[in-house]
């Protein structure tokens, strides 16, 4: 939730809620201008977020 907050920091759009479900994927519910399409919010999400875990777990990358 942390790297999201920082990421939507940078961005138009906002994180209103997030909720991880058992350890494998997250449900986020976003507010963004009517310009914003979905597919380009996610893949902000998803690439900033990978990108940071990546850095700071440099383990993940090999099991991923």
């Amino acid at each position: 939730m942390e790297v999201l907050k920082v990421i939507v920091g940078q961005c138009v759009f906002k994180v209103l809620a997030c909720r991880v479900h058992d350890g494998d994927h997250v449900h986020v519910f976003v507010s963004a201008p009517p310009k914003i399409g979905i597919s380009r919010m996610v893949r902000v999400l998803k690439c900033n977020s990978v990108r940071t875990l990546f850095v700071e777990f440099s383990a993940l990358k090999l099991k991923l």
